[in-house]
């Protein structure tokens, strides 16, 4: 356990990806692709993207958009731009806001009317799911006292000190809605951090903190820092790639390296960056490293980190998200040896769907 630096854009981006068609234009005749709202593929049909969306994302119902990003069930939004719900092929569908009936006929329905310039709160049904939208200031979670309380918890977690289970004991600051709910994703992060936590409750706290940083439309560098380290911990490279269109840093390289490309090595690759200490699991920095060496081929940083990952012992981790990583990681050093007969060993035991899709696409 220990702090590491990630660098990261120090300008606040305020928009997710904006999920709108594209159109090609290919031998003089234009041709419109629908682009997957949750990762790169695209394809030549609204049914086409709507079957992949609900078989391989498991989505099970009509997907709300606010400013271009997916919602969840609560959502912070400083502006409120655009809002859409959009069907996915899903019939029977019933929906209202703040009570009021929505009509279900197209296949994308545009709320924007129904938001008010003087409203803060806004309530959102579509058909048993419940969609809360709060409006606030960003000024609520960038503010000095939120920052330094933020520093505070790392700092005990990094002196294995324990973190008061209940929000506010200890701490004299007032707290609006969002500031206490900013604050609580890293509370969660930093508890799943710990050394005395047991696996299951460790995993749930992470996802927590994901689920909760994820429902503002804008945050701070080091809030999307922590998101980008939860992604990858998890192997969820799609979230982590769109992560990283919001933002780039250094979790770009890692990107590279999941998609076996090449990254910018240079001293300019993370000019107008700043660097973000954040609390973070050591084993998981460790990998990070690994990878980054990997990509920069700094081989004997690569080398020493997989010395002692041999098959059998990278067998017997637990964590298959982990262990995946490693298996990529030893593989792609053998193949850069010559050695890929021994590579392809480790290429067959990922389980990791993500994984496994960036080892068959290559």
């Amino acid at each position: 356990m220990g702090l590491a630096k990630y660098h990261e854009d120090n300008i606040k981006i305020n928009d997710g990806r904006e999920y709108d068609r594209t159109v090609y234009v290919l031998f003089r005749s234009p041709k419109i692709y629908y682009d997957c709202y949750y990762c790169n593929r695209s394809f030549e049909s609204v049914e086409g993207r709507n079957n992949h969306i609900r078989e391989d994302h498991n989505v099970v119902g009509p997907l709300l958009f606010i400013n271009g990003k997916i919602a969840t069930s609560e959502n912070y939004i400083q502006d409120i731009r655009t809002s859409k719900i959009v069907l996915c092929g899903f019939t029977n569908v019933h929906i209202t806001v703040d009570g009021q009936e929505i009509d279900c006929e197209e296949s994308e329905i545009d709320l924007k009317e129904f938001f008010e310039a003087d409203k803060d709160f806004y309530e959102i049904k579509i058909n048993q799911r419940e969609f809360k939208v709060f409006k606030y200031s960003s000024i609520n979670i960038t503010n000095p006292e939120i920052e330094n309380l933020i520093k505070e918890w790392g700092t005990k977690v990094d002196l294995n000190q324990t973190i008061d289970l209940l929000f506010r004991d200890g701490y004299s600051i007032q707290l609006n809605q969002a500031e206490e709910r900013y604050l609580n994703g890293f509370k969660e992060y930093f508890i799943a951090c710990s050394e005395n936590i047991n696996t299951k409750d460790r995993n749930n706290r992470y996802k927590e903190a994901y689920a909760i940083l994820s429902s503002f439309n804008s945050l701070p560098p080091r809030a999307r820092v922590v998101m980008k380290v939860i992604a990858f911990r998890w192997n969820w490279i799609n979230k982590l790639e769109n992560l990283s269109r919001i933002s780039s840093g250094i979790f770009d390289v890692v990107i590279d390296f999941f998609h076996k490309k090449g990254s910018e090595q240079n001293i300019n690759t993370f000019i107008g960056k700043e660097e973000y200490k954040i609390f973070i699991e050591s084993n998981l920095a460790e990998l990070i490293n690994a990878i980054i060496a990997f990509q920069f081929e700094k081989w004997e940083t690569v080398d020493r980190y997989l010395e002692g990952w041999t098959y059998e012992q990278i067998s017997l981790i637990r964590d298959i998200n982990t262990k995946d990583k490693i298996l990529f990681l030893k593989a792609r050093r053998l193949e850069k040896l010559g050695e890929n007969i021994s590579a392809e060993q480790y290429y067959r035991d990922i389980r990791t769907l993500n994984i496994r899709k960036a080892v068959e696409s290559n």
